[in-house]
This record gives structure tokens, C-alpha cells and sequence, in this order.
């Protein structure tokens, strides 16, 4: 998967916290969180919404409608939201 420069940079973040991660137990439906988090970062310059329904992952609708779930609004990008926030979206979608 090739990623924008932009993401690169927040994703070599995420990467420096996977030690701590690691000592964490996976969630319920990692498999399922993964999907969310890379269809979430695989378009650059998209909202989520538009992002989730480019890789096929949801409908730009229902990415809305799950977004507003865990109290994001529908322009939100992937790079604003909390790593938490991605296991609470994979489970409205």
C-alpha cells in the first residue's frame, strides 16, 4: 500500500507506539479495526467518510452515520482521530 507523505508521517507516530501497544492485548475484532484504520489513511486529502467509501470499506453514508456514533463530525480526517476512536468506529460500522 503506498500512502501519501502526509500520512507516512503520522503513521512513522503510530509506529514508535507500537512497543507500549505491544504489551497491550489486541481488541475484540483487531482484524476489523485494521481494515478501519487503513482504508481510513489509504486516500490523501479525503474526510473519512469519502476515504472509507474509496476503499470500499462502507458507504460515505454510513461512514457519517458511524462517525457521528462516537461524536465526530463528517469532515473529520483520519489523522484527527484518537487511536481509541478507530476500535470505536470499526464497531459502529
Amino acid at each position: 500500500m503506498i500512502l501519501a507523505t502526509g500520512n507516512r508521517h503520522k503513521l512513522a507516530e503510530m509506529v514508535e507506539l507500537l512497543p507500549a501497544l505491544a504489551l497491550a492485548p489486541l481488541p475484540a475484532g483487531f482484524e476489523s479495526v485494521k481494515r478501519v484504520v487503513e482504508a481510513s489513511f489509504a486516500h490523501r486529502r479525503k474526510t473519512l467518510p469519502n476515504s472509507l467509501a474509496l476503499a470500499g470499506l462502507a458507504s460515505r453514508q454510513q461512514g457519517v452515520e458511524a462517525l457521528a456514533e462516537i461524536g465526530q463530525g463528517a469532515n473529520v480526517r483520519a489523522e484527527e482521530l484518537e487511536p481509541a476512536e478507530f476500535v470505536a468506529l470499526a464497531a459502529a460500522l
